[in-house]
């Protein structure tokens, strides 16, 4: 445990291990919540170059807490000129509690983050916040960051205001990475393949959304992607999501044709047809152009990512 935060050496970007050879360091970052799925893993990068970067959380009453219900950067001691910029990954992440407590949540998303944001840019560093497609109400799909947003959940419209409000605070000197669904290769995470596979390895029925469609990005890519930017000096807001566009059904098809599960076990069925307590988009992937054009980036495809997924699993078992 450092600072508050899970550091492991041995989980820094073990798949990506060409961003080692960068000759340059990326600039000296802040990672706000680093205890997230997120958050671990750039702390973890950054860590390698900067073994003093700062990694806050919400868990623990010490000096290394930051609560966006009432943020407060005092109590870092940072100084002036000390960083560059500030990763905000902390964050009310979850879709369903937004809906249900949406005073709370949005104190934190918004009003929390839009205040943590101001203290940051008084200091000289530049505030990075993540966003997410779910702006958009998912009938299209292929969302530029031009595209007008239309969220279908408050989660959605959290971030849609987020996304508004801190161009007002600071003109351009912000970047926001509008991200498609992220996810890890690590064993009882519960990310996306994490899901899937535990699910499939029951060998119980499953019902699964034929309509959905969305663009899934590993998180170290997501960790490239906004080293690269940085380098960049890039500003303003970004769209981000892995390279193929699947529909939740083939990509869970796909994942139980690597385990040899019975792919009778995967019932089809609308996005309309499975109880959720927020609306989901049916179409969440991102049109990602601008990005290319800024700087030279590409997605590990889901098919490698399914394959490596499957080789930790087999590694657990072996251990």
């Amino acid at each position: 445990l450092i600072d508050g935060c899970n550091f492991s050496s041995s989980h820094i970007l073990k798949i990506h291990s060409s961003l080692f050879a960068m000759s340059d360091k990326p600039p000296k970052t802040i990672i706000i919540g680093c205890e997230s799925l997120i958050g671990r893993a750039f702390f973890n990068a950054y860590r390698h170059f900067y073994p003093d970067t700062i990694g806050t959380h919400y868990k623990y009453s010490d000096s290394k807490k930051i609560d966006l219900f009432s943020p407060d950067l005092t109590p870092l001691k940072i100084k002036r000129g000390e960083y560059a910029y500030a990763l905000i990954t902390a964050a009310c992440a979850s879709p369903a509690f937004c809906e249900q407590e949406r005073s709370s949540s949005f104190l934190c998303n918004v009003l929390g983050t839009l205040e943590l944001a101001q203290s940051l840019i008084r200091l000289d560093i530049v505030p990075i916040l993540l966003s997410s497609a779910y702006v958009f109400n998912g009938v299209e799909g292929n969302y530029k960051e031009t595209s007008e947003t239309n969220p279908i959940n408050e989660y959605g419209r959290q971030k849609e205001i987020l996304e508004k409000k801190i161009a007002e605070i600071k003109g351009g000197n912000f970047l926001i990475i509008r991200c498609g669904h992220i996810f890890d290769l690590v064993k009882g995470n519960n990310s996306l393949l994490d899901r899937m596979f535990s699910t499939l390895s029951k060998l119980e029925e499953v019902r699964v959304a034929f309509d959905q469609f969305f663009s899934p990005l590993f998180v170290e890519d997501l960790v490239e992607a906004v080293f690269l930017l940085q380098k960049n000096g890039a500003r303003g807001l970004f769209n981000l999501c892995g390279g193929e566009v699947w529909s939740r059904l083939d990509l869970t098809r796909a994942v139980a044709e690597k385990i040899k599960a019975p792919t009778n076990l995967i019932v089809p069925v609308s996005l309309d047809q499975i109880k959720t307590v927020h609306n989901i988009p049916k179409k969440s992937n991102l049109n990602c152009e601008k990005l290319h054009n800024t700087i030279n980036f590409n997605a590990v495809s889901m098919s490698s990512s399914i394959e490596k997924f499957a080789g930790v699993l087999s590694e657990s078992y072996v251990g």
